[in-house]
């Protein structure tokens, strides 16, 4: 199985607490695919919503300037994301939680398929972030030393 990593979230794990990560498929058209294999995809500001028991992306931005398109309302359309019907129940009452929410991770292509990989997060507060912050200095400078 070969796996090439098109878009990663970077801020991901310092902005949430990971709790746990299922890997999805996503409905995508003909010109997204080749505008996901040029890199023109954007996932930054990405979450899941639930409609009609089923999960979709919301605020992907998928670039189509290179390809001639009449409505560019379809960049940053809600995609479908392709789960088993157990995981869709675990993960709608997973996501219920407080605090808790669904976020596309990343993406990336699985032989010749385009995957992704959902994370269910919980948000941190500003001061474990700031932890964060003193800890990772803190082991720097002990490694220098």
């Amino acid at each position: 199985m070969k796996t090439e990593i098109i878009n990663i979230k970077r801020s991901l794990s310092f902005n949430y607490i990971l709790k746990e990560s299922f890997e999805c498929g996503i409905v995508l058209l003909g010109w997204e695919v080749k505008s996901i294999r040029l890199s023109g995809i954007n996932i930054s500001n990405n979450y899941l919503i639930f409609k009609n028991f089923e999960f979709f992306v919301c605020k992907t931005y998928i670039s189509g300037k290179s390809f001639i398109l009449d409505d560019f309302t379809l960049e940053g359309r809600d995609r479908k994301v392709l789960l088993k019907k157990k995981e869709i129940s675990s993960l709608y009452g997973m996501s219920q939680v407080k605090g808790h929410t669904l976020l596309l991770s990343r993406i990336y292509f699985k032989n010749s398929l385009i995957k992704g990989e959902i994370c269910l997060c919980h948000g941190k507060k500003k001061y474990d972030k700031k932890l964060e912050l003193k800890l990772k200095t803190l082991s720097e400078k002990n490694f220098y030393l």
